[in-house]
């Protein structure tokens, strides 16, 4: 299984370097959004919950392609359980311009915060992970022409873990 995993993170990444990440025009991600959240909630089964939040004034038309786009909050997702506490939910909240992705894990340390975006690099030990996803998911929103931001502790906790994706708006 872990073979499997590699691989599959491997060729995710050869496709962003590609330029996977960028579409010609503006795209609506937000069904994009629905769908991922949904096939991720039915895949936790009964290993965790998931809180998926958007805002009323959620715009997430964006130059990015939707496959791409869709290959990014997966990655994250998936990150979100399994690095984070599976007692508490994963929450997803979409907004203007913007995705927030968090888990109610560990926090991690400031100095291993900066270098989670690099490949192979891990916020624990613990889990399978090949420490691949962070830097697909950077490659991908980049080319799109946004930005992630990694905070850790989240906002109000001594712990827990969120991503935000940031993209240009149109």
């Amino acid at each position: 299984m872990r073979l499997k995993h590699l691989s599959e993170k491997l060729l995710q990444l050869a496709r962003a370097e590609a330029g996977l990440g960028a579409s010609a025009g503006a795209v609506n991600l937000l069904p994009a959004l629905d769908v991922v959240v949904d096939d991720f909630r039915r895949t936790l089964r009964s290993e965790g919950t998931l809180h998926y939040e958007v805002s009323p004034d959620a715009n997430l038309f964006a130059t990015m392609d939707v496959d791409a786009f869709g290959i990014a909050i997966r990655n994250l997702l998936e990150n979100a359980h399994r690095y984070g506490d599976l007692s508490q939910p994963i929450t997803v909240r979409a907004g203007a311009g913007s995705v927030e992705i968090s888990n109610g894990g560990a926090s991690v340390p400031a100095d291993r915060l900066s270098r989670l975006t690099d490949r192979f690099v891990r916020a624990s030990d613990r889990g399978q992970g090949a420490g691949l996803g962070l830097a697909i998911v950077v490659s991908l929103v980049q080319q799109a022409g946004g930005h992630l931001e990694l905070i850790s502790p989240v906002q109000g906790s001594d712990k827990g873990f969120m991503v935000r994706i940031v993209l240009p708006t149109s």
